[in-house]
């Protein structure tokens, strides 16, 4: 478990947010706007993928034929998510 979510674990009956989570925020924060500015190159980077373009519907109609799995639940058991679940 994370410092932060030992933090939040801790303050779950309070409203607040504790001074030494607001202070690792804060200075999170002034890393992140740092590196944006060009400023700090020594911080952990992740770079995610762009999101995949939009399918029509004739396009997952297919792709559902080519995986045989053309219901919610048996996409669910393809992704192994209970089917109740899934919808």
């Amino acid at each position: 478990m994370s410092r932060i979510e030992q933090m939040n674990k801790k303050n779950k009956t309070s409203e607040r947010m504790s001074d030494a989570l607001f202070g690792e925020l804060k200075e999170s924060l002034g890393q992140a706007l740092q590196h944006a500015r060009g400023k700090r190159a020594d911080l952990r980077v992740t770079v995610l993928p762009a999101p995949p373009s939009p399918m029509s519907r004739s396009e997952i109609v297919e792709l559902r034929g080519e995986l045989n799995c053309s219901q919610a639940g048996e996409n669910a058991k393809g992704s192994k998510v209970i089917p109740e679940d899934h919808r």
